[in-house]
This record gives C-alpha cells, structure tokens and sequence, in this order.
C-alpha cells in the first residue's frame, strides 16, 4: 500500500505539535497522549493513501484519455491512407487502359510503388503534422493532375509532351524519395524545410482539401 510520503509527513508534524500542545496545556496523561498520537498516525496514513490513490487515478484517466486520441488519431491516418493508395492505383490502371507509353507508365508506376511503400508510415509515425498532410497532398492531387493533363492529349501530342512529362515524373520521384530518406532517418528538423518546397514546387496551384 503506498502513500503520498511528503503529505505524510506533513501532516504527522501537524499531529505531534498539536498533541504536544493538547497535553502540555490539558496535561494529559503520557497514555492518553500516545493513544491520541496513534489516532493521529493512523488519520495522517489513510488521509495519505486515499490523496495518493486519488492522483494515480487521475493519472490511469488522463493517460487513458491520450491513447484513446493516438487510437482515434492512428484509425483516421490508416482510412487516409487506404484512400490515397487506392487512387494511386485507379491512376497507374488508367494509364495503362489508355495504353500511354510504357517509359511513362513506367516511371508512374516506380512513384506508385515508392509512395505505397512510404505513405503508411509517414501517416503512422506522423499523423497530423503539416508535412504529412502536405505529402498525401502532393501524392494525389499533384500526379492525379500531372497524369490526367496527359492523358487528355491527343497521341501526337502526347508524343510531343512525352520528354517534359518524363520530366516531370524524374522531379517527383526525386522527391518522393528525398521524403522517404528524411523519413526513415526521422530527421525532424528537415520536414518544414520539404514542406515549404513541397508547397511552392508541385502544389502551388491546389486547393487544400
């Protein structure tokens, strides 16, 4: 059974001067002293144990109430993610419907693969920061766009566009993996940094969600 131990104290202190002071001024006898010194031990311990108990309780409730908002937090990342995998993988099944050039579906599907791989850590380890908001963000919008303005195309247009497309996905995949380095060696101080290029380079032109 453990107590507050300075609360204890405190109040034994409080108890030994007031009995002292009780039997010097009363003059109680040294058996009525004591025996009023133990109800005064015995009232300080279970005072002590039951403020103790109190504050471990609210301990277990706020630690509870935390790791039921990580839980909250973690269950909305893990539906984010099913949804950012699942339309980059609707996006690389319609490059290939669409039969666009395979240098093309190629590198698309190397990001895809990257991202597939990156995208339910960072959301795990790193769930409501702006970083992360700011890659799901590049992961869908930036090459659901890229993608889709190439798609509309006519095939000789695409032929004329392939080499800055290619571009285009060289730059992203640089980045993707840029992130999943800065990631992996959870090197902190460098995600305001991506997150600002991240911004100015593939989102300037999107709407946040």
């Amino acid at each position: 059974m453990s107590i507050n131990r300075k609360l204890f104290a405190v109040l034994i202190g409080i108890g030994i001067v007031i009995v002292v002071g009780v039997t010097f001024i009363v003059k109680l006898t040294l058996i009525v002293a004591a025996i009023t010194l133990a109800v005064v031990f015995v009232l300080a311990f279970l005072i002590s144990f039951i403020f103790k108990e109190k504050r471990e309780d609210e301990k277990i409730r706020a630690e509870e109430a935390r790791q039921r908002a990580n839980a909250e937090l973690v269950a909305k990342a893990s539906e984010k993610v099913n949804a950012l995998l699942g339309g980059l993988a609707d996006l690389l099944l319609k490059m290939k419907i669409e039969a666009l050039a395979e240098d093309v579906i190629a590198k698309a599907g190397e990001i895809v693969e990257k991202l597939t791989a990156l995208l339910p850590e960072l959301n795990s380890k790193y769930a409501g920061i702006d970083f992360t908001f700011t890659v799901n963000q590049m992961s869908s919008q930036y090459l659901s766009k890229l993608i889709n303005g190439y798609i509309v195309l006519t095939p000789e247009g695409r032929e004329q566009q392939r080499g800055e497309m290619l571009d285009s996905l060289d730059a992203l995949l640089k980045e993707v993996n840029q992130i999943a380095r800065i990631v992996e060696d959870q090197n902190l101080d460098a995600f305001d940094t991506r997150t600002t290029f991240i911004k100015r380079k593939f989102l300037s032109d999107s709407v946040e969600a």
